[in-house]
């Protein structure tokens, strides 16, 4: 559970990164579907982890990336 920290950095990144690189050959909804559901899901991610420390009385979760 504390590696879904860095998912929730890390999804928006990729999906930065795969509209830099991939969006001109792929068209507009590709751009549209990455650049939407990649930030969804890192809010999913970080529900999740709400919901984690809450359970665990919460305490604090740390992780250095």
């Amino acid at each position: 559970m504390d590696r879904l920290l860095t998912v929730i950095v890390l999804l928006p990144l990729a999906g930065f990164i795969i509209n830099g690189l991939l969006g001109n050959r792929l068209g507009k909804r590709f751009v549209s579907v990455v650049g939407c559901g990649l930030p969804v899901l890192a809010f999913a991610a970080a529900i999740v982890c709400l919901l984690d420390l809450r359970t665990s009385g919460f305490a604090a979760l740390v992780e250095t990336a």
